[in-house]
């Protein structure tokens, strides 16, 4: 995943513009040990992370079987991804 922001058509230009200056944030977005953090929730780039995330979430191995709401609240509490 950390390997993927640089390519990533979502944050590619956050990305790089807070390599080009470390110690720095922008709009919210911070680099923490080799990934992108936008306000203390993981980016996640565009992919199937994204849908496994979800998926894991609603009712996968890391919860019980969630409804809609509940599943998106969890979701939004962890990751960050634009069109969330």
């Amino acid at each position: 995943m950390k390997t993927s922001y640089s390519t990533d058509p979502d944050f590619q230009k956050i990305w790089e513009s807070l390599n080009n200056k470390p110690s720095t944030s922008i709009a919210d977005y911070v680099v923490l040990d080799g990934y992108l953090i936008k306000g203390g929730c993981i980016c996640i780039p565009k992919g199937s992370m994204r849908e496994f995330i979800i998926h894991e979430l609603h009712g996968g191995g890391l919860a019980g079987h969630f409804g809609q709401d509940k599943t998106y609240s969890l979701v939004v509490d962890r990751f960050y991804w634009p069109g969330m």
